[in-house]
């Protein structure tokens, strides 16, 4: 059976989670890409990845090929489907491959809610199906069976008990807005906006959520999420909502259970709601 799969492709980073023997599995990299340049060592966390015509370096240690000009390390883009990431998409599979020896997945990836549709045609057209990469030169043979996409932020959902409310991801890149009415997301109301956490502090980021948002009534529920979340909700209520809220990740049961990245909740809120949804579904 493949494995249920959600990658959470970001600018600044890439976030994939899935179950492995009854556990939650998190894990993430770099999202910084560099083209193939011939290098006379490779020591350090380099990994070249080469999958149909694009060839490109990925790992942490990638950030020295930009020493000096590091403005060009992060090119934001609001569909995630773009070439990049079928790089950093391909690198969370193999992550994903080390860690448990499978090779077929179920794939739910994460996408600026308005640009959803067009994320799905795109990556249905380039990353499903039986796929071959090589991996420092190396052959790795992946299918991916099913995939869908599913708005960033919706994860949040499983970690609250309001059906009415407004999530707030602030990505690296992008701030994405999502306006729910009885656990539905409102088509008119919600928003994908240029500029995150990268771009802007988190006080520039409340002040473009409340312009975006200024129909919403100041006691609506808020949900924060992302890795700055705890600062932009504090700035938020600064403009005076006044019920604002974290999402607050743990993972495990009793004495394991362990406080995870904000970062995380996105993806892992989505594999513990939904994971069971999906899986019936592919099935």
């Amino acid at each position: 059976m493949a494995l249920t799969l959600v990658v959470d492709v970001g600018n600044y980073s890439t976030k994939y989670t899935y179950e492995w023997e009854k556990k939650t599995k998190c894990g993430s990299f770099s999202s910084v890409l560099h083209t193939y340049k011939k290098l006379d060592s490779t020591e350090g966390d380099l990994t070249r990845f080469k999958f149909g015509a694009l060839d490109y370096w990925v790992g942490e240690d990638v950030k020295n090929f930009y020493m000096g000009k590091e403005d060009r390390m992060y090119f934001g883009n609001v569909r995630k489907g773009h070439r990049e990431a079928q790089i950093r998409l391909v690198a969370a599979l193999y992550k994903v491959y080390e860690e448990t020896g499978e090779n077929e997945f179920n794939l739910i990836l994460t996408s600026p809610y308005e640009s959803m549709q067009k994320d799905t045609d795109y990556f249905k057209e380039n990353i499903k199906g039986e796929q071959s990469a090589y991996v420092d030169n190396s052959p790795f043979q992946f299918t991916v069976k099913n995939l869908i996409v599913v708005a960033e932020g919706l994860g949040a959902l499983n970690f609250t008990d309001e059906v009415n409310c407004v999530i707030v991801d602030a990505g690296s890149k992008t701030l994405n807005i999502l306006y729910l009415i009885n656990g539905n997301i409102s088509r008119d109301d919600s928003h994908t906006l240029n500029g995150g956490t990268l771009d802007n502090n988190t006080y520039t980021l409340a002040n473009n959520f409340f312009k975006a948002c200024s129909y919403i009534d100041l006691d609506y529920p808020v949900i924060c999420t992302g890795g700055k979340a705890k600062e932009l909700s504090e700035d938020i209520q600064e403009l005076g909502f006044e019920n604002v809220t974290v999402v607050d990740l743990e993972i495990g049961t009793g004495k394991n259970k362990e406080k995870q990245p904000p970062y995380y909740v996105n993806a892992v809120g989505l594999l513990m709601k939904y994971g069971k949804q999906f899986e019936a579904m592919f099935a």
